[in-house]
């Protein structure tokens, strides 16, 4: 999720050792995989790169596929199986999937699904490996913006969240972002903002302006959003994109938000690309710099609760440059 201008090495040390605090047998996962299809695992192999799911890549005698765990309490599993569906109906690559359950294992409710494999590993691991010209990731960047421009093509019902299949649980794309905060969400924020060396002013300058800007969310029509974009999340073989995965975070609202999770992150901006199928509105920068303070709200208690030393130190970076715009 990182660039390597954001502490790489410590994230994927925080990842590593994230991952060591839980985890399911082996055992367990080929019951899951012999009760979803009928056939045993002959191999498989954990990959540990998300911040929130357990994942292992299986082989069977029937294919290859993907087991993803998940500790949260939603099952979100379900609203993403609706969104690879509607993705891939506009022409997206995603992969399917084709089986989701609940369990128990040691006292802990689970979520499980399971996905088909699709070919390719991950740009950001490609990009890592230094292997790719300037131009082959230009034009990587490029089928990417057109990929983008698809998906955002979706219209779902409502906005924000969903609640189920196609359905946001907000009314307005307003609601979504201004969030009707609790005071002891806002007390939460206070507190995370002590930890991270941000003012409880700066969070009140953030919600101050989001609330200035209730025009240019009221003109937000429905979109799906992937809320994650990025170089981690696309798979490519031989220069080409085969696939996007994890939508767990996926929403309803402005195609704008997807750009600014690029522009927090420090990935590559896709505009060439999804100019060649959308368009950008004119207030491109004044959205992003919203969108990054509202994406900054979000990550900044999950960050200080999870002791995620580089999204701290990331969070508070990002901050203090977007609300620089606003100066």
């Amino acid at each position: 999720m990182f660039t390597k201008d954001n502490s790489h090495e410590k994230y994927k040390q925080y990842l590593k050792e994230k991952h060591t605090r839980f985890g399911v047998s082996s055992e367990v996962v080929n019951d899951i995989v012999t009760n979803a299809l009928g056939v045993g695992v002959d191999s498989l192999k954990r990959i540990v790169a998300g911040e929130v799911n357990e994942v292992y890549d299986t082989k069977t005698k029937d294919g290859n596929f993907i087991v993803r765990i998940s500790r949260g309490e939603e099952n979100r599993f379900l609203t993403e199986k609706w969104a690879l569906n509607a993705a891939r109906d506009v022409g997206v690559p995603t992969p399917q999937m084709f089986f989701i359950d609940e369990f128990e294992n040691n006292g802990t409710k689970l979520k499980v699904c399971i996905e088909n494999k699709l070919p390719g590993v991950s740009f950001n691991e490609i990009i890592e490996q230094e292997k790719l010209s300037g131009d082959q990731i230009k034009r990587i960047n490029e089928e990417a913006g057109v990929i983008l421009a698809k998906l955002h093509s979706v219209a779902p019902e409502r906005f924000g969240s969903f609640i189920k299949g196609g359905v946001g649980s907000n009314k307005t794309w307003t609601d979504y972002v201004l969030k009707n905060y609790s005071d002891k969400e806002i007390e939460n924020l206070y507190i995370s903002a002590d930890k991270i060396g941000l003012s409880r002013h700066q969070i009140d300058r953030i919600l101050i302006i989001l609330n200035d800007n209730t025009k240019v969310f009221g003109t937000v029509t429905p979109h799906l959003l992937h809320c994650d974009f990025g170089p981690k999340h696309y798979l490519v073989r031989d220069g080409e994109i085969t696939g996007i995965i994890d939508f767990e975070n996926c929403k309803s609202g402005d195609p704008v938000y997807d750009f600014a999770w690029l522009d927090y992150f420090g990935h590559d901006n896709l505009q060439e690309g999804y100019k060649k199928i959308a368009e950008i509105p004119n207030d491109y920068k004044l959205r992003i710099s919203l969108y990054g303070l509202r994406i900054s709200l979000s990550l900044i208690s999950w960050y200080v609760a999870e002791k995620h030393i580089t999204g701290m130190e990331h969070t508070k970076k990002q901050i203090e440059k977007y609300l620089k715009y606003f100066n």
